[in-house]
């Protein structure tokens, strides 16, 4: 009968590896980004980003800062982003989640929202979402910056 065993370790390989997430872009290197105009219909909502943005900082600036936002994501992926502009039909219409000539296939809005939201993005997946793919919604009632949470800050973590 042999002696008790004794215990040891060994090393194995690296278990770091890429992590991927939700359900890829059809064309990632074809995306386009619009604004919504105010008015634009959100699930029984109206749209009021540029009433609500444009109180806070000239239109170029907060535009600038969104698409800054994108393009930090386009330099660290497979992404490309490009500008469309936006026809303001409702967001969520019937039509093609990628490529829809009416509007960005990544639309920005907002809306008033609960006050610990500053806002939602809808996962870029054709069968659940249809045009809602992708698009940002910013909590219209949000200062942006009068804390923590800059506007690039929020549009980096919703990229």
């Amino acid at each position: 009968m042999k002696g008790p065993r004794r215990l040891g370790h060994e090393s194995l390989e690296s278990r770091c590896v890429m992590a991927a997430f939700g359900v890829p872009w059809h064309d990632p290197g074809h995306l386009s980004i619009s604004f919504a105009p105010d008015g634009t219909t959100i699930a029984g909502h109206e749209s009021s980003l540029f009433a609500a943005l444009d109180a806070q900082q000239p239109t170029e600036e907060w535009q600038r800062t969104i698409l800054t936002a994108f393009q930090s994501w386009a330099e660290h992926s497979n992404l490309n982003f490009g500008w469309r502009d936006d026809g303001g039909q409702a967001f969520g219409s019937a039509g093609f989640a990628q490529g829809d000539p009416r509007f960005g296939d990544i639309r920005i809005g907002a809306q008033a929202m609960r006050p610990e939201a500053l806002a939602i993005a809808v996962p870029p997946d054709a069968t659940l979402s249809s045009t809602f793919s992708g698009d940002v919604l910013l909590n219209s009632d949000y200062v942006f910056g009068s804390d923590a949470y800059s506007l690039l800050a929020v549009m980096l973590h919703e990229a």
